[in-house]
């Protein structure tokens, strides 16, 4: 199941469906990731962060995580903190 962060959907998952995965939304964590950015923010950050999703594997999408981080850590750390706390949610595929 993909959704949300939302406390309800995680908790209902397991008794409703048991052993079903949970995936969090990348396009939720996308727009969340929107509060951590000035208005005029550099749009090729969120680009580079979208195309992660592109990957075809795991091993790919971590590798080119670690690289974007590297690259917008310096001028975007908030951003970087609260995507990196919840990324690997979004890698369950």
């Amino acid at each position: 199941m993909v959704s949300d962060d939302h406390n309800g959907w995680r908790k209902a998952l397991p008794a409703v469906l048991p052993g079903a995965a949970w995936q969090r939304c990348y396009v939720h964590l996308l727009r969340n990731a929107l509060d951590y950015l000035p208005r005029k923010a550099d749009d090729d950050c969120l680009t580079e962060l979208r195309w992660l999703y592109d990957r075809h594997g795991i091993e790919g999408a971590r590798r080119d995580w670690a690289k974007w981080l590297e690259k917008w850590s310096p001028k975007y750390s908030k951003l970087c903190h609260g995507v990196e706390d919840n990324i690997e949610e979004t890698f369950s595929f």
